[in-house]
């Protein structure tokens, strides 16, 4: 799926690849979970991101949400994930990705 400049993939955890729909991430209070964090800052950066057309003023609107998401402890980053791939030698197309992407790989000839 396709949606504003980003990639999303439903049913799967790599929705992450998108910050905005990280529940992790979002701090709207008591409408998402009993004790989650409140952060307007947080809130209003999300609703910013979104109605936001170009990419210098996300990428201001991101930093801005990363500081005031680790300001007011919505979030607490703990580690990276990296898993590990191996492809053949024989295999043209593979792409780097944070997922196993298989579209558009071939056997070299």
């Amino acid at each position: 799926m396709w949606t504003r400049s980003r990639w999303t993939l439903p049913r799967s955890r790599a929705v992450t690849l998108t910050f905005a729909h990280y529940l992790g991430l979002r701090a709207n209070g008591e409408r998402v979970w009993f004790g989650w964090p409140s952060s307007p800052a947080v809130e209003s950066g999300i609703i910013d991101w979104y109605a936001s057309t170009i990419l210098e003023e996300e990428r201001a609107i991101c930093a801005r949400i990363n500081a005031a998401a680790l300001s007011d402890v919505v979030f607490g980053p703990t580690g990276f994930f990296l898993s590990k791939q191996a492809w053949r030698a024989s295999l043209n197309g593979v792409v780097t990705a944070p997922f196993p992407v298989f579209w558009g790989v071939t056997e070299a000839v």
